[in-house]
């Protein structure tokens, strides 16, 4: 509300009248009230240059306290008043409200409907044009109290709305030069009230739409963060579920960490069963991932400092060149193992963003997740291979029996026999014996092992099949089936020849197995792209459709009385550990085909 002692103001210029009647078209243009315009009526022709002049003065105005404070100057301009108030009505308290101010401080007026001019007003629906407000009875003195001003004439205008509600009061006070109001004054405050009213209309109207604008900007930002939380949640999700071992999820993790949070560097430890050591994982965006086992103390779960100097130690040894994290935390797994995480960068730990500090949650809530599971995995393998130990050794002694027990009678031939030549063919037998159960035990304990480590080196293609070839003729020479083969391929590629061997002989050993009445058993190796394509072909038995998902299962065999059924399952573990793949076609009757395709160039690795 403007000050008393700053509202003095001269009354409207010729040249306000003409730029303001200017907007109003042909017509109304002129500089002085000329009697033979269109609108021969001064009051008409003053109140219509108001209404412009109030109506431009509000459009620029949205907030409804800047409205009402333009409006109370340019009406207070335009009626030559002193003083001008608005009091907005407040249906709550059934009342008139007002804000004073008094050169210090904001003061709220509130007069009651029915009291003084304006609750007067207000409650007749009509303006009160009194003019001298010393003989008025019923004046409120509020105003003048506050603001130490004499009040002499006061004409209120009600403000109603087109439902004909109640909306304020307009009041101004002392016409300048002396005097009161007239009845041009009253029609006049009459329609800049209006124009008022719908201003302040409009601003309310523009104030909800506001608040609703905002409230609903407010849900789209909570939205967009709870998307963003679900699909982190989300791709965090699928790294654990892609995870192959603690490590693996480690780096999976870290990688995460740094794509979404753009830190320099992610520190991830994890305990050993409660031990007293730590695997490390240091994660950079231009670095590939450092692991080391480094040591670790139960009590660094509970103390936060003793934490993040030995992450920041830990950082150091790793490569990290930061003096220390931006945020170390430490993460309980289950009851034997812990973990910790910390985060390197620039910045202090206490100017983690809030949207940071929110992500982490959700990673570290998965990666706890994650690591329950892959331990738990573990444990289950780790059950589950000493339960395929017991089933491999079972196998193994029931498979021995038939050789040992031929070893057995051939010892006791010898003994007695006298024929060098046919002691010469038992000794013979009991060395293929001898051999067999060397090339059982050798697949077994490998595969018990559950780890196939392969040593690639240049292999000549024409030499590996020669060899292949030479194996083959001389260890199947009593077998009826007859050895094709179809070599494509001069050049070299890297595998690993003693495996790959291995494979190949035991895929030839189930094809001659296949044919006991003689066949062909057709061996193909060719180039496809990178691929270096090996087949084994028979025209055998074949196997039964409801076997073929099961064939590279371990201990599963078919036909076979004295078959481990480890063949075809460590066949596929060698080739999955040169990077390649294996198929298998077979129809009953009409014989089997098995499809190596191994890179070209294979890298050392292990299968598990």
């Amino acid at each position: 509300m403007d000050d008393p002692s700053k509202t003095g103001s001269e009354p409207w210029a010729d040249e306000e009248v003409e730029q303001t009647g200017a907007y109003l078209g042909s017509g109304f243009g002129h500089t002085s009230l000329d009697l033979t315009s269109p609108f021969p009526d001064p009051g008409e022709h003053r109140r219509l240059v108001a209404f412009r002049r109030l109506t431009l003065a509000l459009g620029n105005e949205l907030e409804l306290a800047h409205r009402i404070q333009r409006a109370i100057r340019e009406i207070r301009h335009i009626l030559e008043a002193e003083h001008a108030t608005v009091f907005l009505y407040v249906a709550e308290t059934n009342t008139l409200r007002t804000r004073v101010h008094d050169g210090e401080k904001v003061h709220v007026l509130e007069i009651a409907m029915g009291k003084g001019v304006v609750g007067q007003a207000a409650e007749t629906g009509t303006p009160l044009n009194i003019p001298d407000i010393s003989a008025y009875p019923d004046h409120d003195t509020q105003f003048e109290e506050l603001l130490g001003f004499e009040s002499r004439s006061v004409l209120a205008v009600p403000m109603t709305s087109d439902e004909g509600e109640l909306v304020g009061v307009v009041q101004v006070l002392n016409r300048r030069g002396g005097g009161a109001f007239g009845s041009d004054d009253e029609k006049l405050l009459a329609t800049l009230s209006q124009v008022l009213c719908v201003n302040i209309e409009h601003a309310r109207l523009y104030t909800k739409t506001r608040r609703q604008l905002d409230q609903l900007q407010g849900m789209r930002q909570q939205l967009e963060k709870k998307v963003s939380e679900l699909e982190l949640t989300y791709i965090a999700t699928r790294e654990v579920a892609a995870a192959l071992g603690p490590s693996n999820l480690a780096r999976r993790i870290g990688v995460l960490i740094l794509s979404k949070l753009q830190y320099d560097g992610v520190l991830i430890l994890f305990s050993n069963s409660g031990g007293s050591c730590a695997t490390a994982m240091y994660l950079t965006r231009d670095n590939d991932p450092v692991t080391q086992e480094v040591p670790w103390h139960g009590p660094l779960m509970n103390d936060p400092a003793l934490l993040r100097d030995h992450l920041t130690q830990v950082g150091k040894e790793l490569g990290e060149r930061n003096t220390g994290p931006v945020a170390a935390l430490s993460f309980p797994v289950n009851a034997y193992i812990q973990g910790a995480l910390a985060l390197f960068g620039d910045g202090k730990e206490a100017d983690l963003p809030a949207d940071h500090r929110k992500a982490l949650s959700v990673v570290l809530s998965t990666l706890v997740g994650g690591f329950r599971r892959c331990f738990e995995l573990q444990s289950e393998q780790h059950e589950d291979r000493l339960l395929t130990i017991g089933r491999t050794v079972s196998s193994l002694v029931h498979d021995l029996r038939t050789p040992m027990a031929v070893i057995g009678g051939f010892a006791q031939i010898l003994e007695s026999e006298q024929d060098v030549e046919e002691k010469s063919r038992y000794a013979e037998g009991i060395r293929d014996q001898l051999e067999r159960i060397e090339r059982m035990t050798e697949d077994v304990l490998s595969f018990a092992r559950g780890d196939i480590r392969i040593l690639p080196e240049k292999v000549y293609i024409r030499q590996f099949a020669a060899t292949l070839e030479q194996t083959c003729r001389t260890v199947f020479a009593a077998s009826p089936v007859e050895f094709k083969f179809e070599i494509h391929e001069r050049g070299a590629a890297r595998f690993d020849e003693h495996k790959m061997l291995r494979v190949m002989a035991n895929l030839c050993r189930n094809a001659v197995e296949a044919m006991p009445d003689g066949g062909t058993c057709t061996v193909s190796i060719k180039r496809e792209g990178d691929y270096l394509h090996v087949a084994v072909k028979d025209d055998g038995v074949g196997i039964p459709e409801h076997l073929k998902l099961k064939v590279f299962q371990a201990f599963e065999s078919h036909g076979k009385e004295e078959g481990t059924g480890l063949g075809l399952s460590m066949a596929m573990r060698i080739v999955e550990a040169h990077g390649g793949r294996i198929t298998l076609h077979s129809t009953p009757g009409q014989g089997t085909e098995v499809h190596l395709y191994i890179p070209f160039e294979t890298n050392g690795t292990s299968k598990k």
